[in-house]
Order: C-alpha cells, then structure tokens, then sequence
C-alpha cells in the first residue's frame, strides 16, 4: 500500500502524462529560467514546474539529479508572495511583510529561505546566479555573483548578502539579464550595470561598467527587461527599443547587426510591457495580444512556427494577456481568466503541459493527473516500474544499467516517464532490466544486456527500450534475474538471455 502510494503521488507530480485539459487556474505572473518556470497565484502561493537540478521547484524534493516535474508543484511554506522573479537556476519572492526569500542555485537550498538584511521591497528580479531589488524608498541592493560588476556597488567582488547599487536613489523598476543589470528611474530615464561585451548597457560603448551608466537617449520608460546580451524597454507611447547582441534579430529592428544604443523595434506601437530571453524577446500589446522577436529554434516565439524572425510575429491565438515572463528558450504568459500558458523549448517539462514535447504555439498550464494504475513489478535489484492506463511507463530507483528506460544512468526517487513506449499491455522486470509488450503483439526491453536479455541480437545495454528480434505475437512476459521469456497467441513460449 505504501509503495502504491508512492507510484500515485510520483506519476500526478513528475509524470503528468495525461492530455486532459485542466489547466492551472488563479495565476497573476509566470516567469522562466534556464529549464523551469514558475507562477504566482492570486492567493499568495507559489507553484514551480520543469528542471530540479538545484532545487529550483522549491518544494524540498531535489536530490541532485534532473528529477523534475511537468506540471506545477508548490513551493513550500510561501503563501504570502506579492512577486515573484526567476534567475537562471533560482527563484525568489517578495512576502507580503516586503522581505525576501529564494530558493534554488544560490541558495543551495530546495525551500525557500529568507534574504539577510532586505526589507520594504518593492520589485525584484533574477538574473544567472544573482538577483537585484528595488526598495520603497527607491534605492536598490543586488547580491550573488559580480564577476562583470552585474551588482553594481562599484566593485566586481561578490556578495552573499545584498550591497547597495552605486547613485542610484530614484530607481522605480529593475531587472537582471545574465551578467548585468538594468533599472527604470522616476524621471523615465534609464541605467545600466555589468557587462557591456554586446552594447548591453546602451551606453554608446563596449566598456562593462560596476555601477549605473545612463542608457543613450532613452526616455519615457514604462517597461525594462534584460536577457542574456541585450535589453529592451518599453515607452509610454507604446513603441520600444532594445539594444546589445542581436544575431537571432532579438532586437527587433529587422537586422542582425548589433548595436551600443537603443534601435527602434519595428511596427511596435502599442507595447504595454517586454521580457527578454536568452536570444529572443517579447511584448504584450494593448489589446491583450503578444508578439515576440529573435530565435525561434525550440518555437519560443510562439508563431507556430521555427523560424527565427528580425522583426515582431505575433504569438499564435493568444488574447487576454496580463503578463509575461521569459525564460533561456521558453515564454510563459498569464491570461485575464487566471490561466497561464507557455510555449518553447521543454526539455525539462518548463512548459507545464505534463509532457516534454516543445510547443510553437502556447500550451496551457496544466495541473498534475493522476492517471489509472494498471500494473506494478520490481526489479530483482534495486528497481520499480508501473503501467499506466494510457499505456504508457514510469519506472524509478537504481539506473545502472539503463533499467528505468529515461535515456539517462541517473537514478530516480520518484517515477519517470520510459522514453518513447506507449501502447503498453504489460510489464515485467529482471535484476537489471525491463521489458515490456505492446498492443500489436511486439515487446520492447530495456537496461542491461550482458547475457542477451533485451532480446535484439546484441549484448549492449540499452537505457531507452529496443525491440526484441522476431516476436511479433506475445500477450505476456515475465522477466527471471537475466533472461526473460513471452507467450505466444498460439500458446507456444520463447525465451532469450542467460
């Protein structure tokens, strides 16, 4: 009973296999970093989805493996965030008392923990292992890594606590891109700090800078967000401008060329805000659309296509969008209903559509599934696997030898998805080995091979399923220590290995 337990609550956090559509609902802000994403919900909780490397769900489960979840999962003891910022492999959130905590990389913590000396915060944001905030009387601290004077106190030494930003007193928004920084100021003018290698500064040079310098002839700013190289703004007028690296066309101006100095987004009018991602970036509009600009190799653009664009696209059927948030390769957004939706690269499951599969158009949110349990066998060693009633299988523990048929060696403490096996009847499992049949009489195995256990003419271990040779008419298997053997329709019995 204890073990089902398990199995369910494992497929309805990691798995996520269902297509039903039940999305996620009450969501005011989505943001995204390296291979996760995560939202605010209109009650003060937090959820978090995709990569678990470092902890960067929150919810107390990563073990140093890349066990993550394709579906939201809470962040631990927060119920009170106001706002919320991703970095690259950490998060934060501001609390309802205006202090701070975060969780993930630079941390090194899966829960969230509070913020040494930050108090009375009023915006935050996440950058690649550093994280900067604005106070209610507009000052602004930063801390992590400063390796390009991304922190801005005028010195490139790193800081486990927050240091103040040099001169900078009347700062009313701020955001961190991946080795500097930028903040809006109450005159609608803008600064920015750290590394200036691409223009990213928007200074007119290419000399990084460890406190603020005035972005060239930028006025009027409503909007700011800095991505890997480049930056862009929005103004009250609802045109834009970015600046930096722009080999994907990130900046938008439908060239390719670089620039030190903001360079007009082209046929953006009616921008209310903007994110910038690794090698892409992407406004709301007025009218609850969005349009993005830049890469466009994992389908982060949204246009449904993969096809990088200089220019805006607009994100295919998406309306009533309050917000949004980028990630490296992916962009998430919040709809006025309180669903989210993302679209992009999902290699970890960043999208939260309860599958790994990249998305060029956005995929709703959706919470966990749980799915019918058909079938449950353990591994004469150290493993576990479980049939689904969609046919599909999750398998977890030791990984050796490739058992649990994720692609990886890496062992697992809750259940992954077995890469590419669907149309499942039954399972079974050897020492260090799985196999598997299918609806049309076929069965696939998987794991270690030594004594010609996976049935497919070789010895080479295999840690996603290869088809045993020549059995097209099995109805069921059974695995011993190293071999295994099936049943035929017509009652005859083959077996294959030691």
């Amino acid at each position: 009973m204890r073990r089902l337990l398990i199995v369910l609550l494992g497929f309805a956090f990691v798995l996520g296999l269902s297509a039903c559509d039940n999305p996620v609902t009450g969501v005011v802000q989505v943001d995204g970093g390296v291979s996760f994403s995560c939202s605010r919900q209109s009650d003060g909780s937090v959820s978090c989805w995709g990569r678990n490397l470092n902890g960067e769900l929150g919810d107390g489960t990563s073990d140093g493996t890349n066990t993550g979840s394709v579906n939201p999962v809470p962040v631990t003891g927060l119920t009170d965030a106001t706002s919320i910022a991703v970095g690259n492999y950490h998060a934060c959130a501001v609390r309802a008392d205006r202090t701070v905590v975060c969780w993930g990389a630079t941390t090194s913590t899966d829960t969230p923990v509070a913020v040494t000396d930050l108090t009375e915060v009023s915006s935050i944001s996440a950058g690649h292992n550093f994280t900067c905030a604005v106070r209610t009387d507009h000052t602004a601290a930063c801390w992590g890594t400063n390796t390009d004077g991304q922190l801005g106190d005028g010195s490139t030494s790193s800081s486990a606590t927050p240091v103040v930003v040099s001169g900078l007193t009347d700062a009313t928004s701020i955001t961190a891109g991946e080795y500097h920084s930028c903040a809006t100021r109450s005159d609608g003018t803008a600064a920015c700090w750290g590394n200036n290698s691409a223009g990213q500064l928007g200074d007119g040079s290419t000399s990084s800078s460890a406190t603020p310098v005035a972005v060239s002839g930028l006025t009027d700013v409503t909007s700011i967000a800095a991505g890997r190289e480049h930056t862009c703004a929005v103004h009250g007028d609802g045109t834009a401008a970015c600046w930096g690296k722009n080999p994907s066309g990130q900046l938008g101006d439908g060239t390719t060329v670089a620039s030190p100095t903001p360079v007009e987004v082209s046929g953006l009018t009616d921008a209310t805000s903007i994110v910038a991602g690794q090698f892409h970036s992407c406004a709301t509009r007025s009218n609850g659309t969005a349009a993005c600009w830049g890469e466009n190799f994992y389908g982060g653009l949204g246009d449904g296509t993969n096809t990088s664009s200089t220019a805006p696209v607009a994100v295919s059927g998406l309306t009533k969008v309050t917000s949004m948030g980028a990630g490296v390769a992916h962009t998430c957004a919040t709809r006025s209903d309180g669903t989210a939706a993302c679209w992009g690269n999902n290699s970890a499951g960043q999208l939260g559509s309860g599958t790994y599969i990249d998305h060029n158009t956005p995929s709703t949110v959706q919470k966990p599934q749980v799915i019918g349990l058909m079938e449950l066998t353990a591994g004469g060693a150290s493993h576990s696997c479980a049939l689904l009633s969609n046919g599909s299988v999750g398998c977890w523990g030791e990984n050796g030898s490739g058992q649990l048929g994720n692609g990886t060696h890496d062992d697992a403490n809750t259940p992954l998805t077995v890469s590419g096996l669907t149309g499942v009847t039954s399972i079974t499992a050897g020492a260090n080995h799985t196999c598997a049949t299918h609806t049309n009489g076929t069965v696939s195995c998987w794991g270690d091979n030594t004594n010609g256990q996976l049935g497919n003419g070789t010895n080479v271990a295999s840690s996603v399923p290869v088809t045993v040779s020549s059995l097209t008419d099995a109805t069921t298997i059974t695995g011993g220590t190293n071999h295994t053997c099936a049943t035929h329709t017509n009652g005859t019995v083959s077996c294959w290995g030691d």
